[in-house]
């Protein structure tokens, strides 16, 4: 790949738009498989455990192999790397798209998270080949937007648009920096194992950050619902419904056959209890935001590179004319 400067604007333009399309398709396949779970199961069937392994083994696959996709970015190039990880994806969505059985789609899926494992790391990488330094940021932070709201588009459904963009310009304030800072120190050769350890990282601090304010929610959230109902004389059935009520966290419970005033009280109680548990869960996720932020701004500094004089010109005469270093020749008397 030429140097980022010798290229022109519409070829870094062109190359950031095919980096995002192409990561975006390995995020947003992630999510989307959510919304089609209930119609695998009718069509391939499987049970619940069947629609785990659909969206497991694509992620378990993809984290797996990062880091390799992006050893190989380093060793083959990033551009063949990137456009394997394109076609690979393709092929093995079609692959999935015509998957006879449940078993056949969880390894398709499998087979897709290896391709994404490639595309992932390696766009990334791309975008540092192509971008200079200090136009990397904003490239960056291009990608980590629109790749969000790829990501967000899955499960989209009407009236929470607005949020997810919302959610994109904050992980384009936050995300996009903390990238450029983390690839800064970062050389060109370099660029792909960097960019999968980045994602790699990320992934596997999300992995844990949602395991446990998930665990943190459903506490709090059955604790509440404890609460509201204490002192309230509930039958056997609203016993079992309150009980199924704290497995379906921030959900409503089966009240069917339950007696009207405890049906109301439990329905309410679940959800005041919803209430209180999602406002446990983002405060303690803003003040993680607030802690990795004054971690941030008291441990990251600019890298410092050494400079060879025989590289700067001028730098072995400093404070002569240009014409003394030989930078350009002396004007002719």
């Amino acid at each position: 790949m030429p140097a980022a400067w010798d290229l022109s604007a519409s070829t870094k333009r062109l190359t950031l738009v095919a980096t995002i399309l192409g990561s975006s398709i390995a995020i947003l396949d992630g999510s989307v498989v959510s919304v089609a779970l209930p119609s695998i199961q009718r069509s391939l069937g499987g049970g619940l455990a069947g629609e785990q392994w659909v969206s497991n083994a694509y992620l378990l696959t993809l984290g797996s192999l990062i880091l390799l996709g992006g050893s190989l970015g380093d060793i083959y190039g990033e551009r063949r790397v990137f456009a394997l990880g394109v076609a690979g994806f393709g092929v093995t969505s079609l692959l999935c798209a015509i998957a006879p059985s449940i078993a056949t789609l969880i390894a398709f899926r499998a087979l897709q998270g290896g391709a994404g494992a490639l595309l992932t790391p390696s766009s990334l990488a791309v975008i540092i080949a192509t971008f200079p330094t200090k136009e990397r940021g904003p490239a960056i932070g291009a990608w980590t937007a629109w790749g969000t709201i790829a990501g967000a588009l899955g499960p989209l459904t009407a009236g929470i648009l607005p949020g997810i963009l919302l959610f994109s310009l904050g992980l384009s304030i936050t995300v996009a920096p903390l990238t450029a800072a983390v690839l800064a120190g970062v050389d060109q050769d370099e660029a792909g194992i960097g960019s999968a350890i980045n994602n790699a990282v990320a992934r596997i601090a999300g992995l844990i950050a949602t395991v446990a304010i998930g665990a943190l929610v459903a506490a709090q959230f059955s604790s509440s619902l404890d609460r509201r109902l204490s002192g309230r004389p509930l039958g056997p059935r609203g016993h079992a419904a309150v009980e199924q009520a704290k497995q379906l966290t921030l959900g409503r419970p089966s009240v069917a056959h339950v007696p009207s005033a405890q049906a109301q009280a439990i329905v309410a109680a679940s959800d005041r209890a919803s209430v209180d548990a999602f406002r446990w869960g983002i405060g303690i996720a803003s003040l993680l935001v607030i802690g990795g932020g004054l971690i941030g701004a008291v441990g990251i500094r600019d890298p410092r590179r050494p400079v060879a004089a025989r590289h700067c010109a001028g730098g072995q005469l400093a404070g002569a004319p240009l014409d003394a270093a030989g930078v350009h020749a002396a004007a002719a008397a």
